[in-house]
């Protein structure tokens, strides 16, 4: 779903754009420089100008439900070779730890009483389906092995659709079966290796495991999973 945000500026408007433009789990926020939007103002200083700019793009992404730790590509336009020195320090405080994608270029920009124009691209964190999962397994649950609790939610002999619920600390044998795999994370932290190839998933996370392939799960955090067979686990029914 496409949805635009706007900083009151009446530039917006007159030139045709917004200064965000929000799509699914993006966030696209527009070249932003450090005019103080409640004044229409600007300072002379670049240092200033960078801290104002990246107080408008926070402002832009908490409409979005999203903030600078979202961060994940950042485009710096400094039309003095000279400031970008100066204005380096306040960006390693702001992106520091978050350590975005970046690219710094030396243009002209459209008013001369700009020093820096800044740009990001945000991804939001998504929405987990917790919600949509029963949290307190029902009756009929069962405990296939020690830490590790099953919940079959639907099935016919081409799917089935498992939920788990996985105590902090549980590890799954290392294993194959002939059948396709879809996983959703709907809450918690795992590790995964499939393949040979070892990842960490958290809420809002999915992976595919095709048959025949390799592939264990550990437990860094209580979990709830979702699991897709095809063809139906046969093993599964109690």
């Amino acid at each position: 779903m496409r949805s635009l945000i706007s900083s009151g500026s009446s530039f917006e408007k007159s030139v045709g754009y917004s200064r965000a433009v929000v799509d699914g789990e993006w966030i696209f926020v527009s070249g932003t420089t450090g005019f103080d939007y409640d004044t229409m103002t600007i300072s002379d200083d670049p240092v200033t100008q960078t801290r104002q700019a990246l107080k408008n793009i926070e402002t832009a992404l908490g409409q979005a439900d999203s903030s600078l730790a979202d961060v994940v590509r950042v485009h710096y336009i400094v039309p003095r070779a000279d400031d970008w020195q100066k204005i380096t320090p306040v960006l390693g405080e702001r992106f520091g730890q978050i350590r975005p994608a970046a690219t710094a270029i030396v243009a002209g920009l459209v008013d001369p009483r700009m020093l820096v124009e800044i740009e990001v691209t945000a991804r939001r964190p998504r929405d987990p389906l917790e919600t949509k999962v029963s949290r307190a397994l029902p009756t009929n649950a069962f405990n296939p092995e020690p830490g590790l609790k099953r919940h079959i939610l639907a099935n016919n002999p081409e799917l089935m659709l498992v939920e788990h619920h996985a105590e902090e600390g549980w590890a799954g044998a290392r294993h194959s079966h002939p059948h396709h795999q879809l996983v959703y994370i709907v809450s918690g932290h795992l590790s995964v290796d499939v393949g040979g190839k070892t990842f960490e998933v958290r809420a809002g996370d999915s992976f595919v495991v095709d048959g025949g392939v390799e592939h264990q799960a550990r437990a860094l955090a209580p979990s709830v999973m979702l699991d897709v067979f095809t063809p139906t686990r046969k093993d599964y029914l109690p």
